[in-house]
């Protein structure tokens, strides 16, 4: 029998540094243990379990989940698996496995854990503004009004209009 897990990277390519790692925990009497942990890179997405020897009317149990630390801008996938393997002897010298992923009923190319992480950046920006009057000098009744308007899609709002004063000759 076997199992596979993957890494999905949604948002960005993935970069020679990422670096994902996933725990196994192995269950069931006499179950194959494949590992206690996988570590996912750059041209090795996923990691597959095959061949795997398997006994009749035995249960194998494996629990997977990401232990990978987020940062960067990348979200951890916090998805537990649970993959039941069940042996059943077929009478004709040959034990059948029946996978369940998270108790539901899968074929073997389906008996997998997707995982998935997302990336999205964030900053903040900022802007300035003054006025410069030149030929004389503030007057404390010297009051200039400038509107701003905000365009682009999700473009963050900003005061519609900012009014300047000798007090207060920049905003």
């Amino acid at each position: 029998f076997g199992f596979s897990l993957e890494k999905v990277l949604e948002g960005r390519p993935w970069d020679t540094s990422d670096r994902f790692t996933f725990s196994i925990k192995t269950e069931g009497d006499g179950a194959p243990v494949v590992a206690d942990s996988v570590t996912v890179t750059k041209g090795h997405t996923s990691e597959s379990f095959k061949n795997l020897a398997l006994e009749k009317d035995k249960t194998y149990t494996y629990t997977i989940k990401e232990t990978s630390q987020g940062g960067k801008g990348i979200t951890v996938d916090t998805k537990e698996y649970k993959i039941e393997v069940i042996g059943t002897d077929k009478n004709d010298g040959t034990i059948e496995p029946t996978y369940y992923v998270n108790g539901v009923k899968v074929d073997e190319a389906n008996a997998k854990a997707i995982f998935t992480n997302t990336y999205s950046a964030t900053g903040t920006f900022g802007f300035s503004l003054e006025k410069v009057l030149e030929g004389r000098p503030w007057d404390t009744s010297d009051s200039f009004t400038f509107s701003i308007k905000t365009e682009g899609d999700g473009a963050p709002a900003v005061a519609s209009s900012v009014t300047v004063t000798k007090e207060q000759p920049s905003e």
